[in-house]
């Protein structure tokens, strides 16, 4: 690369790690990559509260120094954090934050609200240091995108790129606001869209919500995709597949607290092969014991095992010994129809994926291309599938082209906006 191509780019991101909250991950992935194609990056971040390890901790290794934290501002107002105040002081901060919050009603919850001068002002200082040519913006939360989009203002010059990762408005939170807040959001959204020279999504869904809530702006309005690491992802052929009469599961990630119908249809699927004279192993790689009851009250807790999260290659070396991999979807904001990291790194591994969710974008992607199983599919049917794939192992088509979602890939079309 010539000298006179290299960026000074300032990514400003709520969350990033070590915070290990999943928002960090996808600027953190970027941000490796395009400091291998000799730009300079730069970081504005929250210093979040968290506990654990983070897996993407190690990509800032070669622009670590250049990351720079704002001071963690607590979000929520003094009667929820402290419900049992001992003090006399405590009583009366609890007894004035509770009084407050009957007057001042509002039903936004947006995290970022309150750093809006401290955020100005250090990428500011940020911008004019280091000669920064180009501002990226990325969130949830949202108002964290209005405060930072407020720079154009001032540097015109720059580039500015806004990343929505998920719904402001038209989601599900934006639907239970009321009138007079929607209409707040709706403003600051269309600020945001007006003052960016362009606006990043990873779903297709969002980016034509987009274009036909904002026609005039519909050609600065981009899709660039979630993608996997292929890093992370192991180099090794052989695999050690459970025996012919043993079927095994796998699952890595959060289980979420609406995913009870996902489970109860996958817990269908594994009696009706103990039925079918099959031996059945889940594993889950999670941060807790969550729908452990259900599997229970199923008769299935001697067949579902939980496990500590570890990090992402000797997750993704213990997928590759298992027969299928699972991709549980909630069906809540519309998660059924976004295509997640962890959906590529799935599709890498080059194992079958089975699928319990509400039926959508990410389903039709794994049957229409030979990736994997609906678990919407009729059980007999299902059962029978998985059964006679275990056997002739026709799925997943292994010719199917994933490098296309490789990080590194993704971070060539980002360069053509820098």
């Amino acid at each position: 690369m010539e000298g006179s191509d290299k960026k000074n780019i300032l990514i400003i991101s709520y969350f990033f790690p070590p915070c290990n909250k999943v928002g960090g991950r996808r600027w953190a992935k970027f941000g490796k990559y395009l400091n291998r194609k000799k730009h300079n990056i730069y970081v504005l971040s929250v210093s979040t509260p968290y506990s654990g390890l983070c897996p993407w901790e190690k990509d800032l290794h070669e622009f670590r120094s250049n990351i720079s934290r704002l001071h963690y501002i607590e979000h929520q107002p003094f009667h929820i954090l402290n419900k049992t105040p001992q003090t006399i002081t405590g009583k009366i901060k609890y007894r004035l934050s509770w009084y407050k919050s009957k007057i001042f009603k509002s039903n936004a919850t947006d995290i970022s609200e309150k750093y809006r001068n401290n955020l100005l002002e250090q990428a500011e200082k940020i911008i004019v240091r280091n000669n920064i040519s180009t501002v990226i913006i990325t969130g949830g939360p949202f108002h964290w995108c209005h405060h930072a989009i407020q720079l154009k203002k001032k540097f015109p010059g720059l580039r500015f790129l806004l990343d929505l990762r998920d719904y402001w408005t038209g989601g599900e939170a934006y639907k239970k606001l009321s009138p007079e807040n929607k209409a707040k959001e709706d403003k600051m959204e269309l600020e945001c869209i007006s003052l960016s020279d362009n606006v990043f999504t990873p779903a297709e869904r969002i980016a034509g919500f987009l274009k036909q809530k904002y026609e005039e702006h519909r050609n600065k309005i981009i899709v660039l995709p979630h993608a996997f690491d292929a890093e992370e992802i192991p180099v090794e052929t052989s695999e050690n597949v459970s025996d012919s009469k043993t079927i095994s599961f796998a699952y890595g990630g959060i289980l979420y607290s609406n995913m009870q119908q996902a489970v109860n249809r996958m817990i269908e699927l594994l009696k009706h092969l103990k039925l079918k004279g099959f031996n059945v192993r889940v594993d889950i790689y999670t941060f807790d014991h969550s729908y452990s009851e259900l599997f229970s009250n199923a008769g299935l807790n001697n067949v579902v095992n939980y496990h500590p999260t570890i990090p992402p290659e000797q997750l993704f070396r213990t997928f590759k010994s298992t027969d299928y991999l699972l991709q549980l979807r909630a069906g809540e904001t519309e998660e059924q129809h976004f295509k997640s990291t962890k959906f590529y790194e799935l599709i890498a591994l080059k194992k079958p994926i089975v699928y319990f969710g509400p039926e959508g974008d990410v389903s039709s992607f794994i049957t229409e291309n030979n990736l994997g199983f609906s678990g919407n599919t009729p059980i007999n049917e299902l059962t029978e599938a998985i059964i006679k794939n275990k056997r002739e192992v026709r799925i997943p088509d292994v010719t199917f082209n994933v490098s296309q979602f490789e990080y590194k890939h993704i971070t060539d079309t980002l360069e053509n906006y820098l």
